[in-house]
């Protein structure tokens, strides 16, 4: 029995000797940690003003980019075009957009519609016999009426208002609004445009103004 013992004993110590060998040679695989690394940072190590500061940037930036650049008004389309030519020399993209502006107040002098083309195209003879210029209106809600004229002097109108009543016809004074508008080149790229920038585009000798507009193609 001593002798059993003795070997189970022993044999213990083989099989501790030999696990003890495969650990020591076996590698190393835990995970190296950088201390040099940046560690994660927690939502609520977060500065609130920061976080509110790039919201607000982010923000501003989308507005900016939904605004444009303008220069202008240009005489005709070949300055215009030659404008934008020269910017894109230099990087820029351009569209040419007309842009309305106050329009003008024009005075019509007519005689009001009457039931029908047979009693217009009487009442245009016998105006027309006597001297006087004027034509059919066909469209619109003068239409069947007769035209006078268009004055943009008042007076003028109202001159000719009064022979043709003296002259016992029923004639009255409309004023029409008429719109104008002007050539400008709409630039994208707002943040690049600066001042000096804007300078170089223009060049020495035009009067042309910029400033900021909605963008043509925004919804």
């Amino acid at each position: 029995m001593r002798w059993v013992f003795l070997s189970l004993v022993c044999l213990n110590l083989l099989v501790m000797v030999w696990f003890w060998r495969d650990q020591a040679q076996a590698p190393d695989v835990s995970p190296k940690i950088d201390s040099q690394g940046q560690g994660l940072i927690l939502l609520s190590e977060i500065n609130p003003k920061d976080l509110s500061y790039k919201t607000r940037k982010a923000t501003q930036d989308n507005i900016t980019e939904e605004r444009c650049y303008s220069v202008g008004p240009f005489k005709d389309e070949d300055d215009a075009k030659f404008l934008g030519i020269r910017a894109e020399a230099l990087g820029f993209n351009s569209e040419m957009r007309s842009l309305a502006t106050g329009g003008s107040i024009e005075h019509w002098v007519h005689i009001p519609p009457l039931l029908n083309r047979q009693q217009s195209l009487q009442l245009l003879r016998e105006l027309q016999g006597r001297g006087v210029d004027s034509y059919i209106i066909t469209q619109g809600e003068l239409a069947e009426g007769i035209s006078l004229g268009l004055f943009r002097n008042k007076k003028s109108a109202e001159r000719l208002t009064l022979k043709m009543q003296e002259m016992d016809y029923d004639v009255v004074i409309k004023e029409v609004l008429r719109g104008e508008k002007e050539l400008w080149l709409e630039f994208p790229q707002v943040s690049a445009l600066t001042e000096a920038m804007r300078k170089r585009i223009v060049g020495d000798g035009q009067k042309l103004d910029w400033m900021l507009t909605d963008c043509s193609n925004s919804k």
